[in-house]
């Protein structure tokens, strides 16, 4: 049903863009609310069954090759002009229809804000680009067409918006909450190249194809994870704008009918195709990257066309702005998935691991050599047979901090870099494996695990495996043994680990601590008769020597990252008068830089804070929700997800009328003809007007009729009303249910 919606809403756009573009609309013509409130299948079937030759048929399909771009041509050059009143409006205008019960067609009115008409092109092009760039424009379709009004000729007086209906809300909250958690696994990256590889890899794991073609936007993109290209590089390109990435869409329809994503990584324009990239959803997820990163000439080979002719920025109104030429092939024929690696990397910090796809081995990869260097063995020794002859090594990756993440046949792992030592994180029993079933893949996202198991079968496919989740678990204990005297070292994080067992082979043992650093303390680290080693959380780091009597061992403690337990600041409030006339970004300024934050060693610091607020701002007043998200030092804390809620209110402030007593004594015909301006009338050209809450304030008076209006009306006793327009209203001012007037009377 919603794509019959989409394609008949193509074909009126198309429609209205040769028509409405090309001869002005009267102003009478044009309504402020859905235009087309029709059922639109029966509109698609009466459209096409009136299509009864080839020529009428030819017609529509060169229509639809304008792709809902306009067809005017204006010859004049731009004009220089600040768009930001009017693009403010149109997102506005736009979210009003949030939760609209049908999809329409629906005119933004635009005269007001005096846009010459030449500069239609460019301003479609940021219109276009703001829906690209704008979560709470989910709900819009397309902005299309657009024209003038016959009394003003010169300048654009409407465009329109085709919304989609949707319950606004329970989308707006589905696609936030999927970006956060995107973004938030971007965080442990620390180079642009890391991030987008995370969501090129998370997209590839969790998404597939729509081969039922029916999915092109964000919001059924999301929540039912498959979706077409147009689907892929909208969504994507919203996550990117939420990590501050810069990129663009890119489309084509001279031989493929594509669409995919560019993104600027150290000053370098890629190519990214993440519905080409994405895995099998039927098999284990494979992510390929033979579309990841890769050169202009790369792309057009791999579209299989031959020149990019046909290529434009889908974020731009006009066909003619191409998008840019990426020539940089550092990334290309690096990450082969048949030879090197399908499963996700794991982007911490600079560095960047995997998984090989035949070893099974854990691998480090240098990107500025793209030398490779095992780290540990992995599922080397481990088989999943995946079909009738071949042996596959069907492990997820996954990495966080310290420690990588993988499967076995059977077991969760997880492997430790700092200690490079891998222990079982999970086994069979715990992660309810039955014994005629295997663990097919797993990702770690956050604090959970998410995990396949199925028959070890062929075929193997996504109809005979189930999904797990389960809760990642304290990871650093596990790495911690007995200390052995004479026979080993072992190193301890004093942070999350606080007890040891020595062990001995002696008779008539004495325990003690024989050698520590020079600035540590007996409080620090001790041990009892028992030979329970006992670590405070301030114990100094380094070696210290465990002895029986006889023998000695080497205990090293270090000091682990902290782990943030609360936010000890209390959530911020202010509030702000309208009139002050501030900005998001201004009142956003007025919010703390940094908090209080109490650690696990029960400590307190100060951490900075980002704040972001999903409310659509309203500049005469309202209440606006924060969301703090604090910038942790990933090399000192671990990461830290809870957020801190501030409030800032705008209280409204109305114009309760003007300071100057609108009064004007009968006047005579010819006066009234004679006169020159309004003021010859007596009609004010600068009146003060009056607020609740704020000090009075002159502007300059705009009245509903001009002096020639006025005269051209006249008539013998005859009284004319004049009305103050809200003209030059202060944009922060609430309105009164009625403007203020005048009344001349015009006598004999």
């Amino acid at each position: 049903m919603k794509l019959l919606k989409k394609i008949s809403a193509f074909i009126i756009s198309a429609t209205m863009m040769l028509n409405v573009v090309a001869i002005p609309v009267q102003a009478s013509a044009i309504i402020d609310r859905p235009v087309l409130d029709f059922d639109y299948d029966e509109y698609e079937l009466a459209y096409l069954k009136s299509i009864t030759t080839p020529e009428q048929f030819e017609e529509l399909t060169e229509m639809m090759s304008y792709n809902n771009y306009s067809t005017m041509s204006i010859d004049d050059e731009y004009i220089e002009f600040d768009y930001t009143d009017a693009l403010n409006y149109v997102k506005e205008f736009a979210i009003s229809y949030a939760n609209a019960d049908i999809s329409s067609l629906i005119t933004v009115r635009l005269s007001d804000y005096e846009i010459p008409y030449q500069n239609y092109a460019e301003f479609m092009q940021q219109v276009n680009a703001l829906q690209g760039e704008s979560l709470e424009l989910f709900h819009v379709y397309r902005f299309i067409g657009g024209g003038t009004y016959s009394s003003n000729p010169d300048i654009l007086g409407y465009i329109y918006v085709i919304i989609d209906y949707y319950d606004y809300d329970y989308y707006y909250t589905l696609l936030r909450d999927e970006i956060d958690k995107i973004v938030s696994l971007t965080e442990q990256a620390t180079t642009d190249f890391g991030k987008v590889a995370i969501i090129y890899d998370y997209l590839g794991k969790n998404y597939c194809y729509d081969y039922d073609y029916s999915i092109y936007n964000a919001p059924d993109f999301v929540e039912q994870k498959k979706g077409v290209c147009q689907a892929y590089a909208k969504f994507a390109r919203l996550v990117l704008n939420e990590i501050g990435i810069n990129n663009l869409t890119v489309s084509t329809t001279d031989v493929i009918n594509h669409i995919w994503n560019m993104v600027e990584c150290d000053g370098e324009w890629y190519h990214v195709d993440f519905t080409w990239g994405s895995g099998d959803s039927t098999f284990v997820d494979r992510i390929y990257r033979d579309v990841f990163m890769i050169s202009t000439d790369r792309k057009v080979s791999q579209n299989r066309q031959d020149d990019d002719s046909g290529w434009y920025n889908s974020d731009s109104s006009s066909k003619e702005l191409l998008p840019p030429l990426a020539t940089n092939t550092k990334y290309e024929n690096q990450f082969p998935y048949l030879t090197m690696t399908y499963s996700p990397f794991a982007c911490i910090g600079e560095e960047v691991y995997y998984m090989h796809n035949y070893t099974g081995e854990i691998m480090h990869i240098d990107l500025d050599t793209f030398e490779s260097t095992k780290l540990h063995d992995g599922v080397s020794s481990e088989q999943w047979l995946s079909w009738s002859t071949s042996a596959y090594k069907a492990s997820g990756f996954s990495g966080q901090g310290d420690y990588l993440y993988y499967n076995e046949r059977k077991n969760m792992m997880v492997y430790s870099i700092s200690r490079d030592k891998s222990v079982i994180l999970l086994d069979a029993e715990q992660l309810g494996v039955p014994d005629d079933n295997y663990i097919w893949d797993m990702q770690v996202y956050n604090d959970e695990i998410i995990y396949k198991i199925g028959p070890f079968e062929y075929p193997l496919s996504g109809d005979n495996m189930i999904q797990l989740t389960t809760t990642l678990p304290d990871v650093s204990s596990l790495f911690i043994d007995g200390i052995v005297l004479s026979q080993n070292t072992i190193t301890v994080d004093r942070i999350n680990n606080s007890t040891i067992t020595a062990k001995s082979g002696n008779d008539n043992i004495t325990w003690e601590i024989t050698q520590m650093p020079d600035d540590a303390t007996s409080d620090g680290v001790s041990i009892d008769n028992s030979g329970t080693i006992t670590i405070d959380a301030n114990a100094t780091a380094g070696n210290y020597t465990i002895s029986d009597g006889t023998d000695t061992a080497t205990l090293t403690v270090y000091q682990d990252k902290l782990t943030i337990t609360e936010i000890v600041t209390n959530s911020p409030s202010y509030t702000f008068l309208a009139s002050e006339n501030k900005t998001l970004q201004q009142l956003t300024t007025q919010l703390p830089t940094e908090v209080t934050v109490k650690c696990n060693n029960n400590t307190t610091t100060t951490m900075p804070i980002t704040w972001t607020t999903a409310s659509t701002f309203n500049q005469k007043g309202g209440t606006y929700t924060y969301k703090g998200t604090l910038n942790v030092p990933t090399d000192e804390f671990n990461n830290y997800t809870n957020t801190l809620d501030a409030t800032i209110t705008v209280t409204p402030v109305t114009m309760t009328g003007i300071k100057e007593t609108l009064e004007i004594e009968a006047l005579a015909k010819q006066t009234v003809l004679d006169a020159k301006t309004l003021v010859d009338l007596g009609v004010p050209d600068i009146v003060t007007l009056q607020f609740d809450k704020a000090s009075s304030l002159e502007i300059d008076a705009s009245w509903s009729h001009t002096l020639e209006e006025i005269q051209n009306l006249i008539n013998d006793n005859q009284t004319i009303q004049l009305t103050l327009t809200t003209k030059n209203i202060p944009t922060w001012a609430t309105k009164p249910d009625e403007m203020p007037t005048i009344e001349i009377s015009i006598v004999d």
